[in-house]
C-alpha cells in the first residue's frame, strides 16, 4: 500500500473525523511539486478521536480511584470489600471538584471541552470553575483537578496556575494553594503532555500532581533532523524536507500576527484532537492564510 492509498484508507474509515478526500486534495495543493512532503506529514499525524479521548478520561478517573484505594489500604493494612471502596470513592468525590484549566474569559478553550467528558463520571455538582474556589474552601474540600487535553511547552499551563483568586479579601495564586491550604490536593490532569512541559511543571510546582496518559518528546518534531519521522531517510532528504517546512512556516508566521504570537508555544508536532490542533502543533496543519489552506482547525 503506497502513501496515497494509506491516506485514503484513513479517510474511508473516518479515522480523521470530518476530513474528506476533497479536504486532503485541497491541502496537498499547498505542496505543489512537493506533495510527498505533504503525504509524509499526513502519514505521521497523531490523531486523537473523541472515542479515544473518552477512554483516556476513564483511565484518568480510574487512576484517581486507585490512588484513594491504595492510601486507604496502606492506612488500614488490609483490603476491604468492594462495597467499602465504592462508598469510599463516593464520599471522596463529594469533596473533589473538576475544573477546566482555563479562566471564565476562555470559555471556548479546550479545557471546557475536556471537562464535559468528565460529566459522565461525576455529577454536575462536582464540575466547577476557578471563580467558585473561594466558596468551595468553606467546605471540606479535598482535591481540585484542573483538566485539559495537551500541554506542549508548559508555558500556557504555567500561566494558568499563576492566575490569582481572592479568598477572604486576600489574593492567592492557584499554584500557591497547597502552601496556604495544605489539606487540599491540587492536580493537573492531561491526556497528553510533552516531556518539556512535564519537566517545567514539576520544577515550578513540586506540590502539584500532574496526571497524564501519553508522554511525547521532541522525537516527533518535524524540524528536528533526528526525529523518528525521518528514520528511513537520508540526511540530504531530511535537510530538504526541513528546509521546505521551515520556509513555509516562516511565510505563514510573517503573513499573520496570530501565528507570530504562537512561536513561544510551538513544538512542530503533527498532533490533532478530533478536528483541532493545539497551538503547539505543526503550523502547516492548521494555518489559514491567503497563500496557505488549512486541513484542521486551530483549537482555542
Amino acid at each position: 500500500m503506497n502513501k496515497t492509498d494509506k491516506i485514503n484508507k484513513y479517510v474511508e474509515f473516518q479515522w480523521w473525523e470530518g476530513v474528506e478526500k476533497r479536504h486532503i486534495a485541497r491541502w496537498l495543493k499547498n505542496f505543489s511539486g512537493n506533495e510527498e512532503i505533504g503525504e509524509l506529514i499526513l502519514n505521521n499525524i497523531i490523531f486523537y478521536s473523541d472515542e479515544q479521548l473518552k477512554s483516556y478520561t476513564r483511565c484518568i478517573v480510574n487512576e484517581m480511584q486507585a490512588d484513594i484505594y491504595q492510601k486507604d489500604m496502606e492506612k488500614n493494612k488490609y483490603y476491604q470489600n468492594d462495597e467499602y471502596y465504592t462508598e469510599l470513592w463516593k464520599e471522596y468525590c463529594k469533596n473533589m471538584r473538576i475544573m477546566p484549566a482555563a479562566t471564565s474569559d476562555d470559555a471556548g478553550s479546550s479545557g471546557y471541552e475536556v471537562v464535559r467528558r468528565y460529566r459522565k463520571f461525576f455529577c454536575d455538582a462536582m464540575i466547577s470553575s476557578i471563580d467558585k474556589i473561594p466558596s468551595l474552601l468553606t467546605n471540606q474540600l479535598k482535591e481540585l483537578v484542573f483538566v485539559d487535553d495537551f500541554s506542549g511547552s508548559g508555558n500556557q499551563m504555567k500561566s494558568f496556575l499563576e492566575n490569582s483568586i481572592t479568598i477572604r479579601k486576600k489574593k492567592y495564586r492557584l499554584c500557591d494553594l497547597p502552601d496556604e491550604f495544605p489539606d487540599i490536593k491540587i492536580t493537573v490532569a492531561l491526556y497528553v503532555i510533552h516531556k518539556e512541559a512535564l519537566k517545567l511543571l514539576k520544577e515550578e510546582f513540586p506540590k502539584i500532581e500532574v496526571r497524564y496518559i501519553d508522554l511525547i518528546d521532541d522525537g516527533l518534531n518535524f524540524l528536528n533532523s533526528e526525529s523518528i519521522i525521518y528514520k528511513n531517510l537520508s540526511s540530504e532528504k531530511r535537510k530538504e524536507i526541513i528546509e521546505f517546512i521551515s520556509k513555509k512556516r516562516d511565510e505563514i508566521i510573517k503573513s499573520d500576527i496570530r501565528y507570530e504570537k504562537m512561536q513561544k508555544y510551538e513544538k512542530n508536532i503533527p498532533i490533532v484532537f478530533q478536528k483541532r490542533c493545539p497551538n503547539n502543533a505543526l503550523i502547516l496543519l492548521f494555518a489559514e492564510t491567503k497563500e496557505w489552506k488549512s486541513l484542521f482547525e486551530l483549537g482555542e
